[in-house]
């Protein structure tokens, strides 16, 4: 049995009636060296001959053996270690890898063969010198004429000491001085192993030949080669080695600097857009919960009976709104053991009203109840000027920031003034009166400012004192009893309007105030005719539900974003892969794995995605900055975003090391689908000479 037989072998190309055979019946067997020539006219089928016997191309009929082993449809890691190991292809146009030096090329087999870089140097070296080229060593590849490259690549070639080695043209594109060169060397490669060459010069081929083949309309004329002896060597071990990936990786990412440069700004725009989103929605969380006791009405709110009342011939509800018995009130907060029910004066203390500041006249603005200015926990903790109330009295209110922003040159200490008049028909008598109150700003106090506008704080409990005090002349005399406009709150009807149809519900421990929002959420959901109205649970679920919506909008546009981004890395990658398509295919005859060729366009993906992901992180505190002095600016909302880098989750560096990850993971997936045609890349078309 020969070293390579081909028995009965055709390959067909094409299919249904444009199909045709390029070669059909072949039976070869070749002996472990020598040197044989293919020869015949163009379209002859010699070089498909080639290409089966280098499993370039594989047989539609018959089979091919190796050393007496059916290598017909071998793949993957076997194919590889054939073309490392044991047949080898010299091209007609070189096929060297641009831009390394000679010494490299040679070398890079042995790499492929985890020959260490040194050893692997060592016995390159001895083959130039073998064929006295030493001089071409450490010449870049693209300075070299035609017949050194030629030489070059047969050293390549011959590196991993292969049995057989193919040359398909190998004089082709070589003037005659040259030609002889290359033929000379392939001669002296012959006395020790198996060379075929496929030829049309005939004087060549006089020359140089031991044995002619020739093809004539894909038939091969009768001869016959030597037996092969039974001492043919096979080694016996082999692994791959993953160093000379490296080289084509950086080689590549320098190379396409441009299109990299496009998927690294495009994966840094996303990864960044990722931080600022996960900021958002951790800045957003944080400043609800932070914010929301940033008010000094947080500890109060109103409770009233709502009943719904039907139109006639309309889908429409009609909502009267009156205020509860004293004691469902207090039944309906019972969970709250701080909670203190109080009467609404705003009837005759507007909550909304006209104010003059220093002496002029100013728009209106809230004017709030606090129960006592002067026990207000946490009070002191939202003063950003000024000091708290020293006594429990009308005389000294506090404001908040948004209403001393209305005055450039400063409130403390300054005066305001309103006055309010009523006038209401009670047991046959008219009351009419007018109230004036005077207050200074002792202090200025920092609240949350989502949806936050002017408001002056005073003492309730002072104020009900003075209510108190005040008498109703008319209905005083009317009714025969000493008549104030707190007891008069006791003796109206619960739908009058001078009861403002409410209670107010002041909680005078901060850490019950979310046993309020409990209960409003739970009133809401029985449908209950109660309500209870809290501006600062309003605001709360206006921020939620607009941070909510934001976050939501965000995440799609991350969304979009990291789509985009896969997109251009993959298209990157296989745009990448197709203008070295056929660099690739030479790596493939060589012996790379399909496995670690991918893996040259995966790392430069990876790395470009990798890169961003890390310069998304570093510009991300910038970003947070800068967004967030815009949004105080307009919307007065501080810290809104707060990208958790250092910690997350009770880990530390847990948003980076996840972000590095994904990135490396995105790049991964989005750079394999599109190179998954790299395993069927038709070999042979790759490599026809251009």
């Amino acid at each position: 049995m020969g070293l390579l037989e081909l028995r009965d072998v055709g390959k067909s190309f094409g299919s249904g009636d444009a199909s045709f055979f390029a070669v059909r019946h072949v039976n070869l067997s070749f002996p472990r060296k020598g040197l044989f020539a293919i020869k015949g006219k163009s379209g002859s089928g010699k070089s498909t001959l080639l290409n089966l016997m280098a499993k370039l191309l594989y047989p539609s009929e018959g089979k091919i053996f190796f050393k007496g082993k059916d290598l017909t449809a071998i793949k993957g890691k076997r194919l590889a270690y054939f073309h490392l190991h044991e047949v080898t292809t010299v091209f007609q146009h070189y096929n060297l890898i641009e831009g390394a030096t000679a010494l490299s090329n040679v070398t890079l087999p042995l790499l492929l063969a985890k020959v260490p870089m040194n050893q692997a140097k060592k016995k390159a070296g001895a083959l130039f010198a073998e064929f006295h080229l030493s001089s071409l060593e450490n010449k870049n590849v693209d300075s070299l004429s035609g017949g050194e490259k030629q030489r070059v690549a047969i050293m390549r070639a011959l590196s991993n000491d292969p049995a057989v080695i193919l040359a398909d043209e190998p004089t082709g594109a070589l003037d005659e001085k040259s030609s002889e060169a290359v033929m000379g060397m392939l001669q002296l490669i012959a006395k020790s192993r198996l060379v075929i060459f496929v030829s049309h010069n005939e004087e060549l081929i006089g020359r140089y030949a031991e044995t002619v083949i020739t093809v004539k309309d894909g038939q091969v004329s009768p001869f016959l080669c030597k037996e092969v002896s039974s001492s043919s060597r096979e080694p016996t071990h082999f692994s791959y080695g993953r160093k000379w990936t490296s080289f084509f990786t950086g080689r590549n990412f320098k190379r396409n600097a441009k299109k990299n440069a496009v998927a690294f700004l495009a994966g840094t725009i996303g990864f960044a857009s990722l931080l600022l989103a996960l900021g958002f929605y951790q800045g957003s969380t944080e400043s609800l919960a932070n914010e929301e006791s940033h008010s000094l009405e947080y500890q109060s709110a109103k409770i009233s009976e709502r009943t719904y009342v039907e139109i006639p011939n309309s889908p429409l509800k009609l909502v009267k709104q009156t205020r509860p018995d004293q004691v469902t009130a207090l039944d309906a907060t019972a969970p709250i053991d701080s909670v203190s029910i109080e009467k609404d004066y705003s009837y005759f203390f507007p909550s909304y009203n006209a104010y003059s500041f220093e002496g002029e006249n100013a728009d209106p603005c809230s004017f709030l109840p606090v129960y006592d200015l002067t026990l207000t926990e946490g009070g002191s903790e939202l003063l950003s000027k000024g000091e708290l109330p020293l006594s429990n009295s009308l005389d000294e209110v506090l404001v908040n920031e948004e209403f001393a922003r209305l005055y450039s040159g400063g409130v403390l200490n300054k005066r305001i003034d309103l006055a309010s008049s009523y006038s209401f028909s009670y047991g046959g008598e008219k009351e009419e009166g007018a109230l004036s109150f005077h207050f200074e700003i002792v202090g200025v106090v920092h609240e949350f400012s989502f949806l936050n506008a002017p408001k002056v704080y005073y003492s309730y409990s002072a104020l009900a004192g003075a209510f108190a005090k005040k008498e109703l002349p008319r209905l005083t005399k009317a009714l025969q009893k000493e008549t104030t406009i707190d007891s008069l709150l006791d003796l109206i009807p619960s739908d009058s309007p001078i009861t403002g149809y409410d209670y107010l519900l002041f909680i005078h421990k901060p850490k019950e105030v979310p046993l309020l929002d409990q209960l409003i959420a739970s009133l809401l959901a029985s449908g209950s005719f109660l309500s209870i109205d809290s501006s600062t649970y309003a605001v709360k679920a206006a921020f939620k539900e607009l941070t909510g919506a934001f976050n939501v909008s965000l995440l799609v546009f991350v969304g979009i974003a990291l789509v985009g981004v896969s997109l251009i890395i993959a298209l990157t990658s296989y745009s990448n892969f197709v203008a070295r398509k056929k660099e690739t295919a030479v790596l493939f005859t060589l012996g790379a794995r399909s496995q670690d060729l991918e893996s040259v366009y995966i790392n430069e993906s990876v790395s470009v995605a990798l890169l961003a992901a890390v310069v998304a992180l570093a510009i991300s505190p910038l970003l947070q900055k800068g967004i967030n002095a815009l949004i105080t600016k307009r919307f007065g909302l501080e810290n809104l975003i707060q990208i958790p880098l250092l910690s997350y989750l009770g880990y530390r560096f847990t948003v980076p090391v996840l972000l590095i990850l994904f990135a490396m993971l995105l790049a991964y997936l989005a750079s394999s689908l599109p190179l998954a045609s790299l395993k069927r890349m038709p070999l042979a078309e790759e490599l026809q000479d251009e």
